[in-house]
């Protein structure tokens, strides 16, 4: 019994011993996969601040780019625009004349309208009592 106790004993101890050395495992590994996250964490974001800029320089350069072509489109449609204008008054100055009526002849044109009309009934509901 004496060497069973003692061989139970010994047990316990190794028993305790590697628990000690599991639980020292298990905080050292928390403490890697801690520092890992963290570093990942700090890479990402340095990897995001990188693309950011990245994108932000892509970006201005695109649109530098764009606003070039755009102007010289621009520059372009104006051109067109001020050419068909220009020949629009040239043909317009030659065939179309504009005259323009004083208010009096656009009185006297309504008055004279008004006087050939027939005159609507004074009486209520059309003609007298049939």
């Amino acid at each position: 019994m004496k060497s069973l106790i003692e061989t139970l004993t010994k047990q316990v101890e190794a028993f305790d011993t590697q628990q000690k050395d599991y639980s020292n495992k298990i905080r050292i590994a928390h403490r890697n996969i801690q520092t890992a996250r963290n570093d990942l964490q700090k890479l990402t974001a340095e990897a995001a601040a990188d693309r950011t800029t990245d994108l932000q320089e892509s970006a201005i350069e695109e649109e530098e780019h764009t606003e070039a072509a755009v102007d010289v489109e621009e520059d372009s449609l104006r051109s067109q625009v001020h050419e068909l204008l220009a020949k629009c008054l040239k043909t317009a100055d030659r065939s179309i004349v504009v005259e323009i009526a004083s208010d009096e002849e656009n009185a006297m044109d309504t008055s004279a309208e008004r006087a050939s009309k027939r005159p609507r009934s004074t009486e209520p509901y059309g003609s007298g009592g049939k």
